[in-house]
């Protein structure tokens, strides 16, 4: 099997030959890697506007936000969202994401990587990107006190990302994958019901255009969303990547309450596992995350994270767990 049947095969539970496997380099060499991203290029006319004030660096994103950061090591954050007022919302302009001279780069390397399972990302489905535009403070507050304000931002721009599918699915993408990060350490950030009220519309508007358009939806969060598994399962999505499955009781309560119903997309636990630095212990979590979620004819993909350092330990850590993954990776 090439890795998009493969992978077509564990998001449909219809047998795989292994489990997905999405594994960057270690130490310059290839892992095993069933995946190939797509984006958009670059908007020729965008200016960061990149200065320094009282030794600190600013800059704009695409959607007008001022950012900053006090560290270099980090990424920073938004200290000035392109809303400062609700009164602006109707002169807002969105970026021009939906111009398809952009994605003709994407097209070039899906045709360069036919065999492989090819995904577009996505800058979010709404929250990632309009808890920016208004800064996430500002954003969560305004969810009790603005509700119509955040209802029409969440559908200009999840319009938008509804575009971007499409143009997707035009470069012969076989998904679309994006982070939310939705949850802290215990629960979601806004009540469920909130949720449901101002945010339910825009994934189920997102995933069914793509179901229509046969693509699969790869979602990220951080956190416990175990408030949303449900209504996101129930709206179409097809994979979901969590770092951190202590949260939801580990892999074993995961597989309770969702094996076989959504695929998982994930390496041994960042938090807890990851970080005992025990091989033994390391490779024993593999192990079970493919025996449970891997365990209904598809419906697992093990994968390493990004960011070794900023968890504490080596890659030779991360490695002990995708040694394990390619002992038990065929099914029988």
């Amino acid at each position: 099997m090439t890795s998009k049947e493969i992978i077509r095969r564990v998001v449909d539970f219809s047998g795989p030959e292994r489990i997905g496997m999405s594994f960057s380099p270690y130490q310059e060499e290839p892992r095993l890697n069933d995946f190939i991203g797509i984006g958009a290029t670059p908007d020729p006319d965008f200016d960061d506007r990149h200065h320094e004030r009282d030794g600190k660096p600013y800059w704009y994103d695409m959607w007008g936000n001022l950012w900053s950061k006090a560290d270099p090591t980090h990424s920073g954050e938004v200290v000035e969202g392109a809303i400062s007022d609700w009164a602006q919302l109707d002169d807002f302009q969105l970026p021009p994401l939906d111009d398809p001279s952009r994605y003709e780069d994407a097209k070039r390397a899906r045709a360069e990587h036919p065999d492989m399972y090819c995904c577009g990302g996505l800058p979010g489905c709404g929250f990632n990107i309009t808890r920016k535009i208004r800064r996430l403070d500002n954003f969560l507050a305004d969810c009790a006190l603005y509700p119509d304000h955040v209802r029409e931002l969440n559908r200009r721009v999840n319009d938008l990302m509804v575009r971007m599918a499409e143009l997707y699915a035009e470069a012969g993408a076989d998904g679309i994958v994006y982070c939310e990060d939705w949850g802290t350490q215990d629960r979601l950030m806004i009540h469920p019901d909130m949720w449901k009220d101002l945010f339910l519309f825009t994934f189920e508007k997102l995933f069914g255009r793509c179901q229509e358009l046969g693509l699969d939806v790869w979602m990220h969060s951080c956190g416990c969303v175990e408030d949303i598994i449900d209504p996101l399962i129930g709206a179409g999505v097809a994979a979901l990547q969590f770092d951190q499955q202590s949260v939801y009781g580990g892999v074993e309560g995961l597989n309770e309450r969702y094996g076989g119903r959504v695929v998982f997309h994930l390496p041994v636990d960042i938090q807890t596992i990851l970080l005992t630095c025990d091989k033994d212990i390391i490779q024993a979590e593999a192990r079970k995350a493919r025996r449970l979620l891997g365990g209904y004819n598809g419906g697992f993909v093990a994968k390493n994270y990004g960011d070794h350092r900023a968890l504490g330990i080596s890659e030779d850590e991360q490695q002990w767990a995708y040694e394990a993954w390619c002992e038990v990776m065929y099914y029988e």
